[in-house]
Formats: structure tokens, sequence, C-alpha cells
């Protein structure tokens, strides 16, 4: 008796290890806002930067494989719209200072990655009079799971500060 009771006690501690070794194995992707900054050049597109940091707490390795930005923005005439832009490393105007994420970017078991986000915006890309609700950056991983991160307010850098707001000029932070 005294020995099926230890097995059994036995039996429950192995099963509640397995269990939690599955748990970690399950798919899953943390991402979170670091900063975000908004960058416009006499002459140039205006660059949206999202930094993330992006964790993979599961026992399996994975890739960001894409990024978007979701604008969320309003007409003159009350009509929400949103349009999708693709993550970029390169183009006019880029800041300098800045290094893009490229992608896809390896990202290990239970480890992490940070970095930028960038997204171009044509100039013409809005009608007159929209106004922009948020911005959120969407990223895939290999494994098929989406993770969203919101921005509604991103700091304004002028052409002659770098990402970290170092310069002469004072950065301010502006609804957008």
């Amino acid at each position: 008796m005294l020995v099926a009771l230890s097995n059994r006690n036995i039996s429950r501690r192995a099963l509640a290890l397995s269990m939690q070794q599955e748990e970690r194995r399950a798919a899953r992707l943390d991402v979170s806002l670091a900063d975000s900054a908004s960058w416009r050049r006499s002459g140039a597109s205006r660059w949206v930067g999202i930094k993330v940091l992006a964790v993979n707490p599961t026992d399996r390795d994975a890739a960001i494989v894409d990024a978007e930005l979701h604008i969320a923005y309003t007409l003159p005439t009350g009509h929400a719209m949103t349009v999708k832009v693709g993550h970029r490393t390169t183009g006019d105007g880029l800041p300098a200072d800045v290094a893009a994420l490229d992608l896809p970017v390896r990202l290990d078991s239970n480890g992490a990655v940070a970095g930028w986000l960038m997204f171009e915006l044509p100039t013409d890309l809005f009608p007159q009079g929209a106004g922009i609700q948020r911005y959120d950056a969407v990223l895939q991983d290999s494994r098929g799971i989406a993770v969203t991160v919101s921005a509604s307010i991103l700091r304004e850098v002028s052409h002659d500060q770098t990402s970290h707001g170092q310069a002469a000029d004072e950065t301010s932070a502006r609804s957008r």
C-alpha cells in the first residue's frame, strides 16, 4: 500500500513536469514597444520608426519574418480607414543613425532581439484633412504567430537630430 502511494506521488510530479515542459514548447511570441519616432526631411518622405523588443519565451527557435505598419485614420467625412505599409531597411531620407532590423531575423529559444522597424510614408499617402488615430506594428513569426504593438504618439525628430534625441533642437512628442 505504501509503495502504491509513493508511486502515485511520483507519477503526479512527473506528469506536472511533463506538462510544464510542453507549455514551454508551445509557440509564443512576446513583443513590447521600446520607442516610436517620426522623421521628416524636406523634399523626402516621412519615416516612422517603431523600436521593439521581441522575446521568444519558448524552448523552440523561431524567426521574425515580416513586419507591417497599420495606420488607422479618419477621413473628414468620418469614415475610418486603415493603410498598411511594409517594413524597409533602405530608402531616401532614412535616418542615417538608425539601423533597421534586417528581416527575417533569427529568434533563438528563450532569446530576444531588439531593433527598429522602419516604414516610409510617401507625402501623398493620406488625403487632405485625414486624422491619424494610431500606428500598429504587426510582426509575423515563422510559426504563424502575429503580434501587434500600438503607438498612438510618435516622438518627432527634426532633420538634424539623432534617433536618441541628441541635438540642439528639442524633440517633441505629438499625436499624429
